[in-house]
């Protein structure tokens, strides 16, 4: 069984899933469409973050069969691949990757049933985008306050972790001061936390930073220092994550 990924800079987190799933017949193989002389060194130097095959595909032949063939031109994107060598599943890595490949892996994956649950998700998040930029155009009317309470009652409601987690982080980071609705930041980062089980770094980051905000500074600091064992191996969310818990340690109430 393979999981298949079209770029060498793929997260750190097909390691993860490759140290995970390592017992359990399952290979990651990231391909990238570069050749092997940039690729090879790449591989060396990220060899902690990178500890799954890679493969090259300087001509894009894989491309085509895959992302062509599947209408798929983001990146990265992943494929499930199963054991009788049939495409189960293409997504994000960092979308429903894990939770699929373990009920394809224990023969429990509805393929249809998923189709059928990502089309109301869609559907949901269609709603909640809407929401989410009638909440913003709503805060620069002067009278729009209780407009924008109305449009985030909707993305609370309907945001998936991703848009929930967008949508407060917005709000805590570039809202204009007496604007700022951070309980309603809150609420949104917790669900987005909740939704990924507290094992997404960015998002908790952003449940970090909601609690601070609100004031409850010991539980940002615990949340912070989850996020940052989260983020290990990435380099740069490392060294935001460090900072913003220096942050908040500066501001924890003296005992």
């Amino acid at each position: 069984m393979r999981a298949l990924s079209r770029k060498h800079s793929a997260p750190p987190h097909l390691t993860k899933v490759q140290k995970t799933f390592k017992d359990k017949k399952v290979t990651v193989i990231g391909i990238s469409n570069e050749t092997r002389q940039k690729v090879e060194p790449f591989v060396k130097e990220k060899a902690e973050t990178m500890d799954y095959v890679v493969a090259i595909d300087p001509e894009r032949k894989i491309g085509e069969k895959y992302m062509t063939a599947y209408k798929q031109n983001g990146i990265p994107t992943a494929f499930i691949v199963d054991k009788e060598l049939r495409v189960v599943w293409v997504g994000h890595p960092m979308a429903d990757l894990d939770t699929v490949l373990e009920k394809v892996i224990e023969g429990k994956f509805d393929a249809k049933a998923y189709a059928e649950a990502r089309k109301r998700r869609e559907e949901m998040d269609k709603k909640a985008m809407a929401a989410f930029r009638a909440y913003f155009a709503a805060l620069e009317k002067a009278d729009g306050v209780k407009e924008a309470s109305e449009q985030g009652t909707i993305i609370l409601e309907n945001g998936s972790d991703q848009v929930l987690n967008a949508f407060a982080w917005r709000v805590l980071t570039e809202v204009e001061a007496g604007k700022q609705d951070y309980p309603l930041a809150l609420k949104a980062a917790t669900k987005a936390d909740d939704l990924t089980e507290g094992k997404n770094a960015a998002i908790v980051d952003t449940f970090a930073l909601a609690l601070f905000k609100n004031g409850k500074v010991r539980e940002a600091i615990q949340a912070q220092e989850a996020a940052l064992k989260l983020a290990a191996g990435d380099e740069a969310m490392e060294a935001e994550f460090k900072s913003r818990l220096e942050e908040f340690k500066k501001a924890q109430p003296k005992p």
